[in-house]
């Protein structure tokens, strides 16, 4: 997360994290697709309510993948690297920065997911 301050990045995190907890259900069933090896969880911020979609890294793009090279690569090597797993769920959020947006990927182990909803860690990528 370049460009923003640790500060900020925590608080980032934290509300993601929240997003997360709230709709863990919602999440866990959707895993439980067979067709899906590697699941991303997309969290829209620029929406009013947050909007979730669901879905593999083959058929989940970022906002400006079509767009972007950089984005383009980074989110194909990203699918690479996490290619087959199902041990991990990516979280890729989209918010507004100001006059412009940001994406961010997270990576959160499905195991932290707790009976009670809340989540026991959380990785940035």
């Amino acid at each position: 997360m370049s460009g923003i301050s640790s500060r900020d990045q925590k608080f980032i995190r934290q509300t993601i994290q929240q997003e997360i907890s709230k709709r863990k259900i919602e999440i866990l069933k959707a895993c439980e697709d067979p067709g899906i090896r590697s699941f991303v969880v997309g969290l829209d911020y620029t929406n009013v309510p947050v909007r979730m979609t669901c879905g593999s890294m083959e058929t989940f793009r970022p906002h400006q993948y079509a767009d972007k090279l950089d984005d383009r690569q980074a989110w194909d090597a990203l699918l690479d690297s996490i290619q087959g797993r199902t041990d991990t769920l990516v979280v890729s959020s989209h918010m507004a920065a100001g006059a412009t947006e940001k994406s961010f990927v997270q990576f959160v182990p499905i195991e932290s997911f707790r009976a009670d909803g809340a989540l026991l860690m959380m990785k940035a990528f």
